[in-house]
């Protein structure tokens, strides 16, 4: 029983980190300790006054995530500490580790480092992206193993008019990192306008998403004429593993413009209260500094590697 509570929660870890993340430079960072924040899980959470300029809340909330999508993605250089947490199967899990993004000449490198702890036992998720292949080692409970997936092939499949699947966070992040990752957020999910709140003392701007009708019509079918007839749609009868909404909330100072310090998958539950699903934290955060590009490197040596390019294709869909 232990052992399946840590695969679930292992697999929800992935949905949303696959590639799922000295020297000189400019850093910035928020506290040594994982971010607290004060936000109501409601649709419409608090405001907390703040001396940061009011044009930018007069944007869509869609085009704000679409811009921090765009700004993440073109960082030189990328390094946090990141807290996942999980409500898989009545079990609160948590992870912690570590997000690395390069940006080199022609591609986008990329480092997830992530332990998980159930009880007595550990777990353990490594991904490197060096720019040819996705490296996802796994190391369980009593099972260990090492895969790779071609991101050459994946990336010719989407320029032909491919499409990641629904609500697959990790496949997004396997592509194009947490940029790609905000972007599938923006496909898949309507954003209110953006509020004014605080994390640990740096002023935020908190966005909370609704699934987008065409969307949730793809995923129940059943439902589909319900929804493009724009008729309302019980959140609690969304299958368990599937979020109602989900809230990002983006840097808003001037030292961290619009990086998604925080998102948290919500569902609804038994009390009909929303609730967190899979939520990911990321803190200590350091931009434009020097990494080796070694660091991106994998060496798989003597262990037996499964290709798994062809389950990844196999997810595309055509548009």
């Amino acid at each position: 029983m232990k052992q399946s509570l840590t695969l679930a929660a292992l697999a929800a870890v992935v949905v949303l980190a696959t590639l799922a993340w000295l020297g000189q430079g400019r850093g910035w960072f928020l506290s040594a300790a994982a971010p607290t924040i004060s936000i109501a899980s409601s649709a419409a959470p608090p405001t907390t006054p703040s001396p940061a300029p009011r044009a930018a809340a007069a944007q869509p909330g869609d085009d704000l995530i679409r811009k921090a999508a765009a700004t993440v993605a073109q960082l030189p250089s990328l390094d946090a500490r990141l807290r996942v947490q999980t409500n898989i199967m009545e079990q609160e899990l948590v992870g912690s580790g570590s997000y690395y993004q390069l940006r080199s000449e022609h591609d986008l490198l990329l480092k997830l480092e992530l332990r998980l702890q159930v009880a007595q036992q550990v777990s353990s998720l490594l991904q490197v992206s060096d720019g040819r292949f996705l490296w996802i080692r796994r190391t369980l409970p009593g099972e260990k193993s090492l895969s790779r997936v071609d991101q050459r092939r994946i990336r010719e499949a989407l320029e032909k008019g491919a499409k990641l699947p629904i609500a697959d966070p990790g496949r997004a992040l396997a592509v194009g990192g947490l940029g790609n990752l905000l972007d599938s957020l923006a496909a898949n999910f309507e954003f209110s306008a953006p509020r004014e709140e605080s994390l640990g003392g740096t002023s935020v701007w908190v966005l909370h998403g609704k699934w987008r009708p065409e969307r949730l019509a793809e995923l129940l079918p059943s439902r589909a004429e319900q929804l493009h007839a724009g008729e309302s749609l019980d959140l609690s009868e969304l299958p368990a593993q599937l979020p109602a909404q989900v809230m990002v909330v983006l840097g808003r100072d001037r030292q961290a413009p619009l990086f998604p310090y925080r998102v948290v998958y919500q569902r609804v539950d038994r009390a009909g209260e929303l609730a967190p699903l899979v939520a990911l934290d990321l803190f200590d955060v350091r931009t434009n500094i020097s990494l080796d590009p070694r660091l991106f490197a994998y060496k798989p040596g003597d262990q037996e590697v499964a290709d798994i390019t062809e389950t990844y294709l196999a997810k595309l869909k055509r548009r």
